[in-house]
């Protein structure tokens, strides 16, 4: 019998909310976290909502890391902490701990400060450029709490979070470790405003997911961590299970640098491996957190490959959660992982906010308003750039 994966800590950081918690009940009241940027200067796109972290505090920033890094550890402390697992230095066992982030900016937007302070003639500060690889965000993290096993970082796009947390419970099923820390953590940055925005995918009155009137993604910052460890080594009356790992599937269409495969075969084989991986029939699966990005391809892409799976009858109650807190790029598929936790633990799933006429042209009816039913199994989708396909399914912890 396989190992069981189980989760033991959750965190997130968003526009939403500074913790899990808070993100996850703006969700269910339906609030949205989009908003000006005022994070840095954007002539072009600064009045196109996007969803900024603005719960970060003095005592949150330090100088030697990048706003990535102080979002991930932030996220990361919380679910720690929740875990019951030590913050400190003394860790038991720091080599039998891992470390996977997943993120497509790390620290980029340090980097474009710095330039933007040279090429004006103001001095700047060159130490912040070692922040700038993706690499940084790991050994950042296994540095801050002493976690010496396998330290990686991935950056797939827009699946990086959700792949991170797949290779984390790779790592952990193969007996290399016992614990995982997983993180994806994304802040933004010039070179995100101003790239999609050239891509023209952004809508400039906020995502609309699965409307018939969307126009494009939003973009957002953010960061979302979970604990992972093998469910026999859980017998701290500190530690609760808070729900299993049970099945992950990943495909790479290379259909298209940047648009999805239209027919949306890659990320439905994606769907089809984590529930068979998982053991579960796919009428066992209750809620969908979709990829539901508000571009006008990709929900039609998504929607054909859930048609393809499941039926047009039979697709499970799904919604997308990008329209109240935006797109987080790398992170998005760690926050969702940690919503998707939440509607296990409370029976209550988020409705599509920014969707207020569903796109008749799609074969899916997603959740409009917050629907409270009992949720036994959700499945998580993560779609990149480049056809980075990567679906997870979680089960309840008393399962």
């Amino acid at each position: 019998m396989h190992t069981e994966i189980a989760i033991t800590g959750i965190g997130a950081v968003t526009a939403l909310g500074g913790s899990a918690a808070e993100t996850f009940t703006a969700l269910l009241a339906g609030k949205r976290g989009l908003g000006k940027l005022d994070l840095f200067e954007s002539p072009r796109y600064r009045d196109i909502p996007v969803g900024q972290v603005r719960c970060l505090q003095n005592a949150d920033l330090q100088v030697s890391s990048s706003r990535t890094e102080q979002l991930a550890a932030k996220a990361c402390t919380e679910a720690l902490l929740q875990s019951g697992h030590t913050l400190l230095a003394d860790r038991k066992n720091p080599e039998r701990w891992g470390v996977f982030a997943g993120t497509t900016v790390a620290g980029m937007l340090a980097t474009e400060n710095y330039f933007q302070a040279v090429w004006s003639g103001r001095p700047g500060d060159a130490s912040v450029l070692r922040r700038h690889p993706s690499s940084s965000l790991s050994l950042f993290l296994s540095k801050k709490f002493n976690m010496q096993g396998w330290v990686t970082t991935l950056s797939t796009a827009c699946s990086s979070g959700l792949n991170a947390l797949v290779l984390g419970a790779e790592m952990i099923r193969a007996g290399q470790i016992d614990k995982a820390l997983v993180v994806g953590a994304d802040s933004l940055a010039r070179i995100v405003v101003n790239g999609f925005g050239a891509l023209l995918i952004v809508d400039a009155k906020g995502a609309r997911p699965f409307d018939q009137d969307r126009r494009g993604l939003s973009l957002g910052e953010g960061a979302g961590a979970v604990v992972l460890e093998k469910a026999t080594d859980i017998s701290s009356a500190s530690t609760r299970c808070l729900g299993f790992v049970s099945g992950w599937g990943n495909t790479c269409d290379a259909y298209h640098a940047t648009a999805p495969e239209p027919e949306g075969r890659g990320a439905q084989a994606a769907m089809a491996k984590a529930v068979a991986k998982a053991g579960l029939a796919l009428s066992q699966i209750d809620y969908i957190n979709a990829h539901g990005t508000g571009t006008p391809d990709n929900d039609l892409a998504e929607s054909r490959a859930l048609e393809k799976l499941f039926g047009a009858q039979a697709i499970p109650l799904v919604s997308s959660t990008k329209g109240a807190c935006g797109h987080t790029l790398g992170a998005a598929g760690a926050i969702e992982s940690v919503i998707c936790v939440q509607t296990l633990l409370h029976d209550q799933m988020p409705g599509t906010i920014g969707c207020q006429q569903p796109d008749g042209n799609l074969l899916l009816q997603p959740l409009l308003t917050t629907r409270g039913q009992t949720v036994h199994a959700a499945m998580n989708n993560s779609f990149g750039f480049g056809g980075n396909n990567t679906s997870v399914v979680f089960e309840k912890g008393d399962h």
